[in-house]
């Protein structure tokens, strides 16, 4: 018996990607409420995916390992820019070892040892800022991100480092990873490849001291062009999403001052209510993704097609009512109580796929609230809040975060 196909919107690919990118919140939650838990989209230039939404779809095809689900190969689709031999695009037992590699510099005693480093970075980021007038905070936060990113990735920030990533991804050069045929743009987009992997050789062949990213990939065995295009899609990978996430809990605090006023009693709980509330409310990165080797049937009867990828996005999964009543409310109370249960929260991918840097992210959330309670106040340049767009698969407040940092009084 021939099973029945997801549903999805009719438009054309490029309609539907121009919507997904200027309304991602709006144009998915219209497909949830028209198709359901399960739907499928055409995204120019990707293809088709389905995207999923419900906690427990989401622990069967994303968090539950599956070889017939693979993420290295969908991202490979999705973000062509990374390259084919970094982390995120590896699949098996190569990714298994290449994480097992990079894993203890994102976590436990390392990330510890830089905790004060992250908290004078970003003081004296914000002490740089012009008081009392509007600016917007997104552009400022992505310098800072990368800097971190830097010390941990490299052991060092080249002066030339931001420019040439910036000019790698900007443009319309950088859509010839998705169109190999674009014979002048790709030109461009490899001489560009070139000029940041110049940069990241020079370190490759002359580490800087310590224990970052850098060292460890060298410590393995890894080839020298191969180290960099893993540190190109590190630092790609990391600052993007963690500037946004940095944007957007600027811009919660400005809509909800009496979180900040609340954070000024220094209760431990509450700012690990507020970190995790502002990842529910406003995740930073659009999908966890798959691609799937084989036909996969869902519980409802509908067949997902091989060759087709699947996305979870936390931006409809985190605005469930049934698993967060009340989603649109700003709440950091409701994860006072512990954490939610597995496949709820998605903020930096799920399972043994998890983002390596959600623990840097977070602890420079964290620290942000901490600086912002103890020497700030944050006020809203408008009076409305910023709706979400997309910058690549990062999603951004749509205005850059536009708010007033004022000295605390």
């Amino acid at each position: 018996m021939r099973r029945a196909a997801v549903p999805g919107p009719r438009r054309r690919g490029p309609l539907q990607t121009s919507r997904l990118w200027r309304d991602p919140v709006g144009f998915l939650a219209s497909c949830r409420s028209r198709f359901g838990d399960a739907f499928h989209l055409r995204l120019w230039p990707i293809g088709d995916l389905v995207v999923i939404s419900s906690p427990e779809l989401i622990t069967e095809l994303i968090v539950t390992p599956n070889d017939d689900l693979r993420c290295g190969e969908a991202t490979r689709r999705v973000l062509p820019i990374l390259g084919e031999q970094a982390l995120p695009c590896l699949d098996g037992d190569e990714h298994s070892a290449r994480r097992r590699t990079l894993l203890p510099v994102f976590g436990g005693r390392r990330l510890d040892a830089h905790a004060d480093r992250v908290e004078a970075a970003i003081a004296a980021e914000l002490a740089r800022w012009p008081q009392a007038e509007p600016l917007r905070a997104l552009p400022r936060l992505r310098s800072l991100a990368l800097a971190l990113a830097g010390e941990i990735v490299l052991g060092a920030k080249p002066p030339q480092l931001e420019e040439r990533l910036q000019r790698y991804v900007a443009g319309r050069a950088a859509i010839a990873g998705w169109f190999p045929r674009l014979q002048p743009a790709r030109l461009v987009l490899e001489r560009r490849r070139r000029e940041l992997d110049e940069l990241l050789l020079e370190l490759v062949r002359r580490p800087p001291p310590g224990e970052h990213a850098l060292s460890a990939l060298l410590a393995s065995g890894l080839e020298p062009e191969l180290v960099a295009e893993e540190l190109r899609a590190l630092l790609l990978v990391a600052h993007e999403s963690t500037a946004c996430a940095l944007a957007w809990t600027l811009e919660r605090l400005a809509h909800h001052p009496h979180v900040l006023e609340r954070l000024r009693d220094g209760e431990e709980t509450y700012l690990d209510g507020v970190a995790r509330e502002v990842l529910r409310a406003r995740p930073p990165v659009l999908d966890a993704v798959r691609l799937a080797s084989r036909p996969v049937a869902l519980p409802d009867g509908r067949t997902i097609p091989a060759g087709t990828i699947v996305m979870a996005t936390p931006l409809l999964l985190h605005h469930r009512a049934d698993l967060y009543p009340d989603p649109a409310a700003f709440r950091p109370e409701r994860f006072l109580a512990g954490k939610p249960p597995e496949g709820t929260d998605i903020a930096f991918g799920g399972g043994e796929r998890r983002c390596l840097g959600a623990q840097l992210a977070t602890l420079e959330i964290k620290t942000l609230l901490r600086v912002l309670a103890d020497r700030y106040a944050v006020l809203p340049a408008a009076a409305a809040p910023e709706r979400a767009r997309l910058l690549g698969t990062a999603v951004a407040p749509a205005r850059g975060a536009r708010v007033i940092v004022l000295p605390k009084t």
